[in-house]
């Protein structure tokens, strides 16, 4: 489990080196340092998961009334199934009941069973696919897209 030294803070441009090696590590077609930056310029926020001072993962989302979407959640593949996750989700949606934000919504790749796990243990339900919407080595995956009711 993460240790009780697990932090969640804001973004700071300093740590957007940190945030793309793990996003290069994580993903077959990782977010480039241009998109994170047009990403930032255009309304989106990052929580940073903080283990013993070091980035442990981010979660990237954009509020827009009352809604909110997670744009990009992600661990360093060395602490991944540690919490990391869980515990910024839970920070984020914890952070969401206090604003004006009625629902969230997200879109999951139907090949990652420990996110849709994730995300359906913290109620969210699927409300639709986008086929083929992700690039892998072998090919493509469909997109679940899911929301939740705050």
């Amino acid at each position: 489990m993460v240790s009780k030294k697990f932090l969640v803070r804001s973004f700071d441009s300093n740590d957007l080196v940190r945030i793309l090696e793990i996003e290069q590590k994580a993903h077959v077609n990782p977010w480039s340092r241009e998109f994170f930056s047009k990403q930032l310029d255009n309304s989106a926020h990052v929580l940073l998961g903080e283990q013993d001072g070091q980035i442990t993962g981010y979660l990237v989302y954009q509020k827009i009334l009352d809604e909110a979407e997670i744009l990009n959640l992600v661990t360093a593949v060395e602490q991944e199934n540690q919490g990391c996750a869980s515990l910024l989700l839970s920070h984020f949606l914890e952070m969401l009941e206090t604003s004006r934000v009625k629902r969230v919504y997200l879109e999951v790749a139907s090949d990652n069973l420990a996110a849709i796990a994730l995300y359906t243990r913290d109620l969210f339900e699927s409300n639709g696919i986008r086929k083929d919407y992700y690039q892998r080595n072998n090919g493509r995956c469909d997109a679940i897209l899911m929301s939740r009711n705050l």
